[in-house]
């Protein structure tokens, strides 16, 4: 693992590394799988000759493969349980990385259940929203727009604003206006879920602590930089009641905390944090994992930043 490209400043320096750290920690929504069994026992059958490639040797694939086959059979193609197979298997696929074999198999769940159940309802936007996560994943952020649009304006008029369905649609969308670079619209949206989250779940709740750093880490992409340091106060003071100091969310949250303060000129905080989480990482992870290598790499921006070669 290379450290990221040494900067000229400590302002930049900084920049760079956070949005490294915010990338890997602040990540989008996990796919959301329908609500049918994955262990379901299933005999072998052969519809539809779908390639599983490295997933073939997964036990749960295998059965879904045979439990979409087997429905197909006995309930038909566009029954709502054999389009939830499909859903399903599409996002083992996905998870597995295997988004060329996954898509096909969503766009089928998708255009079954908007026929057969509407465009609103629920487990078509889920399609939506799987389809839209998928896209957005391998760079396709045109297509994944309107997809992840759709999901998030059915289930704002089906569940309420403060589901945490819509919720999960509402930040899976900013997190994609994010990478496309409309970074109002997406503030917008990450201020909507975190307000969501503090009414449901209360301001110390990790998932709250999550959708706060989501904002902070763009407040600081936009030059709020106070704002950016308020917030991931907030979020590390949280996560380390919760988890505990050397928890790897606790340690991404004093990274990028680290980071602001690097780029604000407050480098002797920041590299004292960036030392505690090179440690933290280190003891938790192993000394090999690359969420280690890349903290001992901030550590070195921030020491070269101020001309300390010697310790970088």
């Amino acid at each position: 693992l290379q450290c990221a490209e040494e900067a000229a400043s400590a302002t930049s320096a900084g920049k760079a590394a956070l949005r490294k750290a915010g990338e890997a920690d602040e990540a989008a929504q996990p796919l959301e799988a329908d609500p049918d069994s994955l262990d379901v026992p299933l005999s072998p059958s052969a519809l539809d000759r779908i390639s599983l490639k490295t997933s073939r040797s997964s036990t749960k694939a295998q059965k879904l493969e045979s439990l979409a086959a087997s429905l197909a059979r006995t309930k038909g193609s566009s029954h709502p349980d054999t389009l939830g197979s499909i859903s399903n298997l599409a996002v083992l696929l996905q998870r597995a990385g295997q988004h060329h074999e996954a898509e096909p198999l969503h766009r089928r769940a998708l255009h079954g259940r908007e026929a057969v159940l509407g465009t609103m309802h629920q487990e078509t936007l889920t399609s939506l929203s799987n389809l839209g996560v998928l896209l957005h994943s391998v760079g396709r952020h045109h297509e994944a727009e309107p997809m992840l649009r759709r999901a998030l304006l059915g289930r704002h008029v089906v569940l309420g604003p403060f589901h945490p369905k819509t919720i999960t649609a509402v930040n899976n969308l900013a997190v994609l206006l994010q990478d496309m670079g409309k970074l109002h619209k997406a503030e917008l949206l990450f201020r909507r879920a975190l307000e969501a989250k503090q009414v449901n779940l209360g301001p110390d709740a990790l998932e709250t602590l999550q959708a706060l750093s989501n904002l902070a880490v763009l407040a600081q992409t936009v030059g709020k930089h106070d704002e950016a340091e308020t917030s991931l106060r907030r979020v590390v003071d949280g996560r380390k009641a919760a988890l505990g100091m050397n928890h790897p969310e606790t340690l991404w949250a004093l990274s990028n905390l680290a980071l602001v303060l690097l780029t604000t000129g407050k480098h002797s905080e920041a590299e004292q944090l960036l030392e505690t989480v090179a440690e933290g990482r280190n003891a938790a992870l192993g000394p090999g994992h690359p969420e280690t290598l890349q903290g001992l790499c901030n550590l070195a921006l921030a020491l070269r930043a101020r001309g300390d070669d010697s310790r970088a």
